[in-house]
């Protein structure tokens, strides 16, 4: 078993395939490129890799599912969901809860997630704030461009700001 996470590596995999289809053979039709992708990462994955892969999705499907329904916009009825599952560790070891069965100390966990959450979203959107207020005058100039042509533009131009 790889020590990297068997989804880092075909994700990786499937973005340097994805460069290549891109930019090394122009391709721009959707259906193309995931045919080259697919006949690419055949080749480069082994089927260990694959079966750990896929083991890895499942873990992660079935761990997290309250993040991704709330990024789907369903919202868990706090009230009425008690069979709704979340994901926990506690001493290495992940296990699961049901909403019915949460205790005191796990209540305080999906708080605390929450926080961090609603934390990281905002270093995240202050992050881009600082990056679109630098690309944002360069594409209103310049309407035919795109962002990759306006960083090369500032590039050109004397290097990319410290943001």
């Amino acid at each position: 078993m790889s020590a990297r996470n068997p989804l880092a590596i075909i994700k990786g995999t499937v973005y340097g395939a994805l460069n290549r289809a891109y930019y090394l053979h122009k391709m721009r039709d959707t259906g193309d490129i995931v045919e080259y992708i697919d006949t690419e990462i055949a080749e480069a994955i082994s089927p260990s890799l694959l079966a750990e892969a896929r083991k890895a999705w499942i873990r992660d499907l079935i761990t997290s599912r309250f993040e991704q329904t709330e990024c789907l916009t369903e919202q868990v009825d706090l009230f009425r969901d008690l069979d709704f599952q979340f994901a926990f560790r506690k001493k290495r070891e992940t296990y699961q809860r049901t909403l019915g069965d949460l205790n005191l100390e796990e209540g305080i966990a999906l708080e605390r997630r929450k926080i961090a959450n609603l934390e990281a979203a905002q270093r995240e959107k202050a992050r881009f704030d600082r990056h679109w207020a630098v690309i944002r005058p360069l594409l209103e100039a310049n309407r035919t461009w795109l962002w990759r042509d306006a960083v090369a533009f500032l590039e050109r131009s004397g290097g990319l700001p410290e943001l």
